[in-house]
C-alpha cells in the first residue's frame, strides 16, 4: 500500500506562522519520504494580519492542504476519510534528525507491535525531563521493535513516558483511536488531546514505540490558547505577535542551527535563530 493511500499528517496550528514555516521546513528536511505523505494544516487565526501570514504559508506550499477551521471536530474527521494512519503534528514541533514514516507503519503493522499503540517521535533514551511537570523522568526498559525502533511498556512508565496519546509528534492507527474521535464532543486540539489522555486506558495496547534517540520535540517559547495553563517560556520576546511581525518583514527560522539537536525533553526551550528572505533574495 502507497502511503499517499493509508497515511495523513495533521498539523494543527494558530496564530503561529513563523512557527509553522520551521515545523514545515524541518519536517521535509529530516523526513526521508516525506514526498509521499498527504498533508492537512488545519489553522485558525484571530485577526487579520495573522491570516496574512497564513496566506503567504499557502503561496510558498502549494502541495499542502491548509484548511481554515470551521467545524474542528468536522474539519479532523474528514481529514481521516480513507486513511489508516495518522500522523499528528503541533506548529511548534521541530524535527532534527532523519527518519521514514514508511519504517514507522511497518513497524507498528509487524506481527509483534499488535500491541504496540503508536509510534512517537519526541520520546528516546534522551529525554530525561519532563518539561511541563518540571522533573527528572526515569527512561524505561526498552526492548527491540524491529525498523529501528524501540519499544516499552508505557503503563509501566512514568510521566511523558506514561502519556502515550497526544498531537504533537506521534504516529497511530486511525482504527484504535475510531471511537473516541467520532462518539465525544470537541472543539480544539487541547480539547481533544486531554480527551484522548483521559481515554488511554482504555486501550488494551500496552506498549509504545520511539526512537532510541528523539528525532523531533517541541519548543515551547509561547501560547496561544486559554484552554489549559500548559507551562511555557517565560521569555516574552517570542511572542506570537513579535513572530508575526518578522515574518512579515521577511524573516524566517533558521532551521540549520536544529540539525542534530537533542533535546532532554519532549518540550525543550531554544532560542530562535534568523535569516532574512528579503537579504538572501529570495
Amino acid at each position: 500500500m502507497k502511503l499517499t493511500d493509508s497515511v495523513i499528517m495533521v498539523i494543527f496550528s494558530k496564530d503561529r506562522a513563523m512557527q509553522l514555516n520551521c515545523c514545515i521546513d524541518t519536517f521535509r528536511k529530516q523526513c526521508q519520504d516525506s514526498d509521499n505523505i498527504v498533508v492537512n494544516v488545519i489553522y485558525t487565526t484571530t485577526n487579520n494580519d495573522h491570516e496574512r501570514s497564513y496566506d503567504i504559508l499557502k503561496e510558498n506550499y502549494p502541495d499542502i492542504n491548509f484548511i481554515k477551521e470551521n467545524d474542528f471536530k468536522k474539519d479532523l474527521l474528514d481529514s481521516l476519510i480513507g486513511k489508516t494512519h495518522v500522523l499528528f503534528i503541533v506548529d511548534d514541533t521541530i524535527f532534527v534528525d532523519e527518519f521514514y514514516i514508511g519504517d514507522m507503519v511497518d513497524a507498528l503493522e509487524y506481527k509483534h507491535n499488535e500491541y504496540a499503540l503508536g509510534v512517537s517521535l519526541r520520546l528516546g533514551k534522551n529525554t530525561t525531563h519532563c518539561y511541563p511537570l518540571n522533573k527528572d523522568q526515569k527512561i524505561p526498559d526498552f526492548v527491540y521493535g524491529w525498523f529501528g525502533l524501540s519499544k516499552f511498556d508505557w503503563k509501566k512508565s512514568e510521566y511523558d513516558f506514561n502519556y502515550p496519546l497526544e498531537l504533537s509528534s506521534s504516529l497511530y492507527r486511525i482504527d484504535d483511536l475510531r471511537s473516541i474521535f467520532t462518539l465525544i464532543s470537541y472543539n480544539n486540539p487541547n480539547e481533544l488531546e486531554y480527551l484522548l489522555s483521559i481515554n488511554s486506558f482504555m486501550i488494551k495496547k500496552n506498549y509504545l514505540l520511539c526512537f532510541d534517540t528523539s528525532v523531533a520535540f517541541s519548543n515551547p517559547v509561547n501560547k496561544v490558547q486559554k484552554t489549559n495553563n500548559n507551562r511555557c517560556a517565560i521569555d516574552h520576546s517570542y511572542s506570537s505577535e513579535f513572530l508575526l511581525g518578522l515574518f512579515l518583514e521577511g524573516f524566517r527560522i533558521d532551521i540549520t542551527a536544529f540539525e542534530n539537536f537533542i533535546s532532554r525533553g519532549c518540550h525543550h526551550e531554544v532560542e530562535f535563530l534568523f535569516i532574512n528572505l528579503k537579504e538572501k533574495g529570495k
